[in-house]
């Protein structure tokens, strides 16, 4: 995955260990875009991820500077983290993720919640009506749901409808933390190397499992 470059922006500080977070310092924007220009002026990326960050607003803004600062069109994977598996809430209010603006001959966006977030972002307690509502402005993939006590699954909802589904081996087993990060960041690897999304999809299922079921190997969590 790392054969091509990339550069990260840290969008904050969070003062945790493995089991906690007490709290965060939030970067303010014009830092972000100060560490993005600088970035810019070397990289060309051709995906974008978004973990953690104080507004989606900003992204409205972000995503603004870098169209003016490159032609080529850019996959963006936002992964909207609400509260973090230990239960920290990054957000108080619900995001207004339907406010970020952006050029779509420019921008595919796709976002990547879990079954709460996308409950939460598409303001319904069944996440097929939420994620379907959310996929008429944006591609939605809701990830890790448990189908069983053996299978998890993750779903690709376009245009209002569900267009695919990837299944995988539900890895009980392993107590990590960062599966949906692994997961959106592999998404983003794959588009930036010019799969489609069914296939960027599939793939980053598929090999997010396979990297906990082998950090699991090698750690014996």
């Amino acid at each position: 995955y790392t054969s091509t470059p990339f550069f990260a922006i840290p969008t904050a500080l969070t003062h945790q260990t493995y089991y906690r977070i007490d709290s965060i310092t939030w970067f303010n924007l014009d830092l972000l875009l100060q560490q993005l220009n600088t970035g810019l002026k070397d990289y060309s990326p051709s995906s974008i991820k978004f973990g953690i960050i104080k507004s989606y607003r900003w992204i409205t803004v972000i995503l603004e500077n870098i169209k003016r600062n490159i032609t080529n069109s850019i996959s963006v994977v936002i992964d909207p983290i609400i509260k973090s598996t230990t239960s920290f809430p990054f957000h108080t209010v619900k995001p207004d993720i339907l406010s970020i603006g952006y050029d779509k001959n420019k921008y595919d966006i796709i976002l990547t919640p879990n079954v709460d977030e996308a409950k939460i972002l598409g303001e319904d307690e069944n996440f097929e009506i939420a994620a379907s509502k959310l996929s008429t402005k944006f591609k939605v993939i809701v990830k890790g749901i448990r189908k069983n006590e053996y299978e998890i699954t993750d779903f690709l909802f376009i245009d209002g409808k569900k267009q695919k589904e990837v299944s995988k081996r539900y890895l009980k087993e392993v107590r990590i933390r960062g599966r949906g990060c692994i997961f959106a960041s592999l998404l983003a690897c794959y588009l930036s190397r010019d799969y489609d999304i069914y296939m960027a999809m599939e793939k980053a299922s598929i090999d997010t499992t396979e990297i906990l079921r082998t950090y699991s190997l090698k750690h014996c969590i």
